[in-house]
């Protein structure tokens, strides 16, 4: 399509490529007002062949012409020129009148008066209004000479003033449109902070019941994250996992869904038994109709703390008016009957109320659990007896009797008994508490005769405690005997070892000495040189430094004699050295922070004992590569610990086969000296002992 300036008359090429370059330039560099408006001055510059070009603001305030872009002139002759044409009262009318309304000029524009253009050297002039919505712009092509072609310059200028104004309206709508759009995110994060702070889940829906936008409140919640749960029905996000065929929740969502069209706002409040508490559902509609272009805000409340003060609350209320009532009818019934019998009865009641206390006062606090059983069911019993068996009162009263105790050891007890109207001697059976725990009750009953009923009163004690004690003393005597039989056993074995070491060591010794001797002495009778005897003294007095070496071995075996000599630290020192170079593939760390001061004598022999027995054991049975040795002080006491890697062993399988002389001996010699002993040890996993010995009180104090 060609371009027109004026009407029937196409435009010329030059004036259509100019008129493309702004528009271009205006679509390119739209944001950039000042951009546009330049390159339009210096594009009508060049189209026209004018000699000034400019582009002129009139300021309303201070009612004068403002240049903003303009070629040809200083800027200081555009604001001379500008000042003239305020004082113009045709212009001042122009811009005032005409200036909001661009397009009431026409293609004509205004032609500006010769008599401003001769003061400054100009012949002809041509003026476009620029549209804004605040500001007022014109458009002035000024030249020295006369226009070549007035209508068709006027036409250009008014075509590039309207370019100009179309920039000036589309600069305006962005910043509008970019106020706006911020403005409208500020308020969005407005109101998600605001929302997100609350407790309560804040759902938009849409018309189908599915999640448009929530808040934070399912994250604390544990329903889901904000981002994940978008599209999700109502009932999928607060029962993820829901398998009930007619679940409430849905129907309840479904029956306010149908409410909230007609009302508007609608509330739904139930039980939620995944969710572990009461619900308040709120439904509020957002737009006119219930279909599938709706739009509501669902708000899901945890009222169940609300719910639990109302219902006690209630029940307080209901409680308190109940036994109200009943006080107030037994004391109406109560000063009846006094008003009645006060003057007959007092001494009677007197003796029966003393009675009767004496009488709650001895089964109440009796050690004894007693009961009065009639057809099998218990009608009464102490508060001991409750105790023992773990049942309140109300669940005791009506009970039979078979369900606490072993039903077929009490059925011949009872069947037994029957005959008897004293407690005969207490027979001991099985109880079983309300827990499911086994009891040991010692039992025994008689029988009375209550208003024409016989029923049967029995006595229980527990004895559980006592059993356990037995059987212990059973075990201790099992494992004393065997530690006793092992003990003489090892003993026998410990004086074979030193009698053959006796007899294989320090015996042969002696009788070379003995040898060595009588030979020095057949010389000495013999007239042998006294350079030989000397010789062969000599090597007596090395046999008897070897036998005195074997002795002093023997011994520290049997009781290092460092260990009175320079304490546990310096023994133990010995001890892990000589154990180290006779198991040089097992590496050995020890960690001894103890004072001699702080440990007695009987002390030192057993933790001395303890370690021997234990890396003894370790050397022998837990293929260990590694053992940490620890003697620490704590604040709870003295504590040794010893810990391998070694293969380790299953411990209840050793204490039920009464296994290990070696350990049984360290719990021996730990118990004695008053420590607490416990291994710990998995096979595979290695074997962990530890002796704690509890301060005493004179270093406590």
């Amino acid at each position: 399509m060609q371009l027109r300036i004026s009407d029937g008359e196409p435009a010329s090429p030059d004036l259509t490529r100019a008129i493309s370059d702004i528009t271009d330039f205006a679509m390119v560099g739209a944001q950039d007002l000042g951009g546009v408006v330049r390159h339009a001055v210096q594009v009508v510059s060049t189209t026209l062949a004018v000699s000034h070009v400019g582009v002129l603001e009139y300021d309303a305030s201070s009612r004068t012409f403002i240049p903003h872009a303009a070629t040809g002139w200083e800027a200081r002759d555009w604001s001379r020129f500008a000042q003239r044409m305020a004082r113009e009262p045709r212009f001042r009318a122009w811009a005032q009148e005409r200036g909001g309304r661009g397009s009431e000029t026409g293609p004509q524009g205004l032609t500006l008066p010769a008599r401003i253009l001769h003061g400054f050297g100009l012949n002809s002039g041509v003026a476009q209004v620029i549209q804004g919505r605040q500001s007022r712009y014109g458009l002035l092509a000024l030249s020295t000479v006369g226009l070549r072609d007035l209508e068709r310059d006027t036409g250009f200028a008014h075509i590039v003033a309207n370019i100009l104004s179309l920039c000036v309206a589309r600069s305006r709508t962005d910043e509008l449109t970019r106020l706006c759009r911020e403005n409208a995110v500020q308020a969005k994060l407005d109101w998600e902070s605001t929302v997100d702070a609350l407790a309560q889940i804040v759902c938009l829906v849409d018309g189908k019941g599915r999640i448009i936008r929530t808040n934070r409140a399912v994250e604390a919640w544990r329903l889901g994250e904000v981002e994940m749960v978008r599209g999700l029905a109502m009932h999928d996000l607060l029962h993820p996992v829901c398998t009930e065929w007619h679940c409430k929740l849905k129907d309840g969502l479904a029956q306010i869904w149908s409410l909230v069209a007609a009302e508007g706002v609608t509330e739904w409040e139930q039980y939620d038994q995944q969710l572990g508490g009461f619900i308040r559902l709120s439904l509020h509609r957002t737009s006119g109709e219930h279909d599938s272009a709706s739009y509501a805000v669902l708000v899901v409340e945890d009222i169940t703390e609300q719910k639990r003060a109302e219902t006690a609350l209630k029940r307080y209320n209901d409680e308190l008016q109940s036994k109200v009532q009943e006080r107030t009818h037994e004391l109406t019934e109560a000063n009846a009957m006094l008003r009645r019998q006060i003057a007959e009865h007092l001494q009677d009641k007197e003796a029966l109320a003393e009675s009767e206390k004496k009488y709650t006062c001895l089964v109440e606090n009796t050690l004894t659990g007693i009961y009065i059983a009639y057809d099998n069911k218990i009608v009464f019993c102490n508060k001991r007896f409750q105790d023992m068996f773990g049942y309140s009162q109300q669940e005791l009263e009506g009970m039979e009797v078979d369900r606490l105790f072993d039903p077929a050891q009490y059925r011949e007890l009872r069947e037994r008994m029957k005959s008897y109207t004293t407690m005969p001697y207490a027979s001991v059976i099985l109880g079983i508490r309300k827990d499911g725990r086994s009891i040991w009750v010692k039992k025994s009953f008689a029988t009375m005769s209550c208003q024409g009923k016989t029923s049967l009163v029995g006595n229980a004690i527990d004895i559980s405690r006592q059993k356990r004690i037995e059987r212990q003393l059973r075990r201790s005597e099992n494992e004393l005997r065997l530690l006793s039989d092992q003990l003489m056993s090892a003993q026998e074995s410990e004086r074979k070892r030193i009698a053959s070491e006796l007899h294989d060591g320090i015996g042969q010794s002696l009788g070379a000495i003995k040898f060595r001797v009588e030979s020095v002495m057949r010389g000495l009778g013999q007239g042998q040189t006294g350079d030989g005897g000397r010789a062969q003294l000599q090597e007596v007095i090395r046999k008897i430094q070897g036998s005195i070496e074997e002795v002093r071995r023997i011994s520290m075996d049997l009781r290092p004699s460092m260990l009175d000599d320079l304490g546990i630290v310096a023994t133990l020192e010995w001890f892990c050295r000589e154990y180290q170079e006779t198991w040089p593939g097992i590496e050995l760390r020890k960690a001894v922070t103890v004072s001699e001061a702080d440990l007695d004598d009987s002390l030192k022999v057993v933790i001395f004992r303890i370690l021997q027995e234990a890396l003894n054991n370790i050397s022998k049975h837990a293929r260990a590569t590694r053992v940490k040795i620890a003697l620490k002080a704590h604040q709870d006491g003295l504590r040794l610990r010893i810990r391998d890697n070694g293969r380790g062993f299953d411990t209840d399988k050793a204490h039920r086969l009464n296994a290990g002389l070696g350990l049984m001996s360290m719990r021996e010699r730990a118990e004695v000296s008053g420590g607490v002993f416990d291994v710990r040890s998995t096979p595979g996993k290695g074997t962990l002992i530890e002796v704690l010995w509890a301060p005493s009180a004179e270093a406590a104090e």
